[in-house]
């Protein structure tokens, strides 16, 4: 109880965006945990993910990176394979190898969890749509167009099949579309979908 009340004053400090507070009380939350449950426990991710998530946000991203690689080490041991949860530390991992530029690192990650996202849920679902778009940005950052084209459109696809064609949670699809048809040189089909997305 002691530990989930630090962990509380923990989150309260990180809304204030009291960061050295923050992690004063996530860390005080983890010990008292890990004393109390082992390191490398399925109980202790959640605290960890706050750390990390705290370490991601100031831009600390190799103490970041160590301890999502951590808590996905103690998912593989104690989740069935394909656990959802599983998939979205595989997507934190993949962000932070995006902001250390570290592309093909984050493109095995996100190929990963869009396997892992695709045997649990389907082929069609947010979350699958979601990476897509992912590795889309991915390859655009590297200046392969033709790939980042078809993941983008992909994700577009699946969030239309999701969403229905006017919804604004195709704004990011449509606009990806914009920059990678812009970036190719294709006027025509970059304004397609400008005049779509400003609907």
């Amino acid at each position: 109880e002691v530990a989930n009340d630090l962990q509380s004053l923990g989150t309260v400090y990180k809304a204030q965006r009291l960061w050295e507070k923050s992690e004063e009380y996530f860390l005080k939350s983890l010990k008292i945990q890990e004393e109390y449950f082992g390191k490398k426990n399925i109980n202790t991710t959640s605290i960890l993910n706050q750390i990390a998530n705290l370490y991601s946000i100031n831009e600390e991203y190799e103490k970041a990176r160590k301890i999502y690689l951590e808590i996905l080490e103690i998912q593989k041991k104690f989740l069935p394979p394909y656990h959802p949860d599983i998939a979205i530390t595989l997507n934190n991992i993949g962000y932070i190898y995006i902001n250390e530029k570290e592309f093909k690192k984050a493109e095995n990650i996100f190929l990963e969890a869009l396997k892992n996202d695709q045997t649990k849920f389907g082929k069609v679902h947010p979350r699958v749509a979601t990476l897509k778009f992912n590795l889309g940005q991915i390859y655009f950052r590297q200046g392969f167009f033709v790939k980042a084209e078809d993941y983008f459109k992909e994700a577009l696809k699946d969030n239309e099949k999701i969403f229905g064609q006017q919804n604004p949670e195709l704004q990011n699809n449509l606009d990806s579309l914009v920059h990678v048809y812009y970036q190719m040189g294709n006027f025509q089909l970059a304004n397609r979908y400008f005049k779509r997305a400003a609907i």
